[in-house]
């Protein structure tokens, strides 16, 4: 036969006193973590301001001034939450060993569009060739149409739009036709046997001199 039994607990005053000691420890650890978070979040904000500020300051290129404000944006408030974390007293080894982890899954994952993004990142910084220039790269010759941070795309001279990946762009080499104000075209002109030659060569000339 069952029999129910009811266990009386007895609470000290010691033991009041401390939980009144262990709630106010944690949550004064609390209000620290969420004063780190809330002024670190702010400071970040600032920084990304002033970055933008000094890049546009320096003519950076818009695109790399997104990209790279991004990422530091991303870093300063990783290190942010980790240092709310570090404030309660929580160990953020196991957490920064798996977010390393993940960082070299998606690296590998995306190992191409990364190339992409450094190579654009070099095209954007050196600018070998800009928007409206006419180039040849990666045998495709035609009009630049725009410059992103992975790709390039180029209007050819046949009406079509080609879109290269950054990392081919930079891979070959670059022919740049209208980085100076002219250059030199070879043309051949024939003529018939019969056709005078000091007349052919005196029309080819008032020809190209009418050419501004």
């Amino acid at each position: 036969m069952a029999t129910n039994t009811l266990a009386w607990i007895t609470i000290s005053p010691e033991m009041v006193e401390t939980a009144k000691t262990m709630l106010f420890t944690y949550s004064m650890k609390i209000v620290g973590a969420l004063a780190v978070l809330i002024i670190g979040m702010w400071l970040v904000k600032r920084i990304d301001n002033l970055m933008v500020k000094v890049m546009r300051h320096r003519k950076v290129d818009e695109v790399l001034i997104s990209f790279g404000t991004s990422i530091g944006s991303m870093i300063l408030k990783i290190i942010v939450i980790m240092m709310s974390l570090e404030a309660l007293d929580i160990d953020t080894t196991s957490f920064i060993a798996m977010l390393g982890a993940a960082g070299l899954a998606v690296g590998l994952a995306l190992q191409g569009s990364l190339s992409n993004f450094a190579a654009g990142v070099l095209i954007i910084a050196f600018k070998p060739f800009g928007l409206g220039h006419i180039v040849t790269v990666n045998g495709v010759a035609g009009k630049v149409k725009e410059i992103s941070i992975l790709t390039t795309t180029i209007d050819t001279f046949d009406n079509e739009k080609m879109i290269v990946p950054n990392a081919k762009v930079m891979a070959d080499n670059i022919t740049n036709h209208t980085a100076y104000p002219s250059r030199r075209i070879d043309l051949r002109a024939s003529i018939s046997y019969g056709e005078d030659i000091d007349r052919a060569r005196e029309a080819i000339k008032n020809a190209v001199a009418e050419i501004p």
